[in-house]
């Protein structure tokens, strides 16, 4: 574009200097030849034409009327104009050489008018190109600030991912040690529950043991009553054995209910930790 538009300056440069140049010598050769005409024929009146064509045709025209009202012994003074013809025919070298310069002001008119259609052309695409450049320069920063915004809005919640995040790994620790505490519950329980099983399966024993001395009581006590009046003694200490008997016996039931109990609310209380803890 710069270069264009610099060969297009360098070319009207030519063209004016070189329009002048031969306008100058055109002018100069003129003004020479009409004062030399009118020196040569100073009874010929000058034309007041500017144009130098049709100052030469008046001119012609004035010298042949002067011509004709001069006497015949004159004419070798209008022969004097003979030595004008050297500057005639420099006159229409100028003039042939202003033909020339004004069809090489043509040609450069006609390169300047095809640079002006090139460098309109270029004009044209420069602008087309410049509105396409910024069309996408609009829509790259559309997308720039929506990828922006975007980029806040994935930051926002990552950041509450990650407090998220840490909350779920803060509950789930809970959890753990809920589950932790729960198993050890659990295995607290199942321990004692081991242990009231023992003591239940002593007590059932036990139980059996003094249901079987009951049964002998009860036998010998049969057999002991055909001699009633003669063992007193006897069967005052075995009624009084047959008592605490009776009594350890329902010490021994109630025991065995309470260790029931504890293992129905044992058992319970497992249940529940399993739902509690999902297992």
């Amino acid at each position: 574009m710069e270069a264009l538009s610099a060969t297009e300056a360098i070319l009207q440069g030519k063209l004016s200097r070189s329009t002048q140049e031969h306008q100058a010598v055109v002018e100069s050769l003129e003004v020479e030849c009409r004062a030399t005409l009118h020196r040569l024929l100073p009874l010929v009146p000058l034309p007041s034409e500017q144009d130098h064509q049709q100052w030469l045709q008046s001119f012609e025209t004035a010298m042949r009327e002067v011509e004709a009202t001069l006497p015949k012994n004159t004419t070798p003074d209008l022969a004097a104009a003979e030595d004008a013809q050297p500057m005639l025919e420099k006159l229409k070298a100028a003039e042939e050489a202003q033909r020339v310069l004004q069809k090489d002001c043509e040609t450069y008119k006609k390169v300047l008018a095809e640079t002006e259609g090139i460098l309109q052309r270029l004009q044209n695409s420069v602008e087309q190109e410049e509105s396409r450049w910024r069309m996408n320069l609009e829509m790259s920063q559309t997308e720039l600030k929506e990828l922006r915004k975007d980029k806040q809005t994935l930051g926002a919640e990552l950041e509450q991912a990650e407090r998220e995040g840490a909350t779920y790994v803060s509950e789930i620790q809970e959890l753990k040690t809920q589950l932790n505490e729960a198993f050890s519950k659990l295995d607290t329980e199942e321990s004692e529950r081991k242990e009231v099983n023992g003591d239940l399966y002593k007590a059932q024993q036990s139980l059996e043991l003094i249901q079987d001395i009951l049964k002998e009581a009860g036998q010998d006590n049969l057999l002991e009553n055909s001699s009633l009046t003669t063992q007193t003694e006897d069967v005052d200490c075995k009624e009084k054995m047959m008592a605490g008997l009776k009594q350890t016996v329902k010490e021994l039931q109630l025991l065995l209910q309470s260790v029931k109990k504890q293992l129905a609310k044992g058992q319970v209380g497992v249940e529940g930790d399993k739902d509690s803890t999902g297992l």
